[in-house]
């Protein structure tokens, strides 16, 4: 490249601002779904989140349920601890926007 197209290429490199914009897009909603809506105590079910839309910024779900003495959750995976029924509650990481799905806990015979 000729020294002139150089010094000029450095020279508007110093007098140029470049200025990134991140778009954020934010979710739209979760939906929550169970491998086995119907487990025993004992025995676990799978939940996977979907997130709204797919290009969501951050797609990060953070499930809890309603009620611990039922089941509990390590990580996405439930385990039923006592009959009854679970909601499985996914809430996105700016706690705007939640999804829901039911598991039945039932007695081991």
């Amino acid at each position: 490249m000729p020294i002139r197209m150089q010094r000029l290429l450095r020279s508007l490199k110093s007098n140029c601002l470049i200025q990134m914009v991140r778009r954020v897009v934010t979710v739209k909603s979760i939906t929550l779904t169970a491998d086995k809506p119907s487990i025993s105590v004992g025995a676990t079910s799978t939940i996977t989140s979907t997130v709204l839309p797919d290009n969501a910024t951050d797609k990060t779900v953070l499930l809890s349920v309603d009620d611990p003495a039922v089941a509990t959750l390590t990580g996405n995976t439930l385990t039923g601890i006592s009959a009854g029924v679970v909601t499985v509650i996914g809430t996105d990481a700016t706690k705007q926007v939640t999804g829901t799905v039911k598991v039945t806990i039932t007695k081991t015979e």
